[in-house]
């Protein structure tokens, strides 16, 4: 779900909201939310399978040491590098990996100016050496999010483009779903509904949906609230003020890990006894 503006994880009143949510949760909530389950059950089939091809020292070790596995796999998940070079069924399992994944493209990437201009096959290139079976058409479905009408684009802007397919792949299970809802009252196939009709629709898919990632329906309503001077819509208009509100790139962006804090909070430390100044002894 979309983070409300100006609210963060360092806000000391969301932190006791975040902590009075967890402690209110059964531990099978817990489990639930957080998919801890998921990542146990993928550990455990990491171990088998690399008992299967003991052949590599280190690997032996793991095999020997389960415990130092675990603890290593837990620790890269809270690092963000759990998703390098998985599949994309792995990679899409959880919004924790899916954010971890967009995190290290950034990072893995940021030589590459913002405003370059790259071919859409180029792109999908830069992402499967990351994720060998990242789907092509979801690359080339963000490319058709666009409210000019024309071909296939020879290029693409590598800033606005990641956007897209980024929000694309975050949010896609919410994303098929309005696309479908869209169909469904689209009955006589006009390519345009009813904005009132279309965010009841977007309400309820948000209301009985918890357990996917999806905008706040206050970004849904100012989104279609402004789409249109009539009463009127289109699916590819919705989608590109949706892409363009702020709030979508900020629900992308992750935490920071336990690690870079800890290291820029001791980076300040220090700062702050460098600069600090030299008490003087009284006579």
């Amino acid at each position: 779900m979309a983070q409300q503006p100006g609210r963060t994880v360092f806000d000391p009143m969301v932190r006791k909201q975040e902590e009075d949510k967890r402690f209110e949760m059964t531990s099978t909530q817990y489990l639930d939310k957080y998919r801890v389950t998921k990542y146990m059950q993928d550990a455990v089939s990491l171990i088998i399978e690399y008992k299967c091809m003991c052949t590599y020292a280190y690997i032996y070790a793991y095999v020997e040491n389960p415990l130092k596995f675990l603890s290593d796999y837990f620790k890269s998940v809270v690092d963000g590098t759990n998703v390098l070079h998985r599949s994309f069924r792995y990679v899409n399992s959880t919004p924790r990996n899916r954010k971890s994944f967009i995190r290290q493209f950034y990072s893995l990437y940021k030589h590459i100016n913002s405003d370059e201009e790259l071919t859409v096959d180029s792109f999908h290139e830069l992402l499967t050496l990351m994720c060998s079976d990242f789907p092509y058409s979801l690359v080339r479905n963000a490319s058709r999010i666009t409210m000019e009408v024309k071909d296939f684009p020879q290029k693409v802007n590598f800033r606005d483009f990641s956007l897209k397919i980024f929000i694309l792949f975050f949010f896609s299970e919410f994303m098929n779903q309005s696309a479908l809802s869209f169909r469904t009252i689209d009955k006589k196939s006009t390519g345009k509904v009813e904005v009132s009709g279309f965010l009841e629709r977007l309400r309820y898919i948000v209301n009985k949906s918890p357990k996917f990632s999806h905008p706040g329906i206050s970004v849904l309503e100012e989104v279609l609230n402004n789409s249109a001077k009539n009463k009127f819509v289109m699916f590819n208009e919705f989608c590109v003020k949706l892409f363009l509100h702020p709030n979508m790139a900020k629900a992308l962006e992750s935490s920071p890990s336990h690690r870079d804090l800890k290291a820029t909070l001791g980076e300040f430390a220090q700062m702050i006894h460098k600069t600090a100044p030299v008490p003087r002894s009284n006579p």
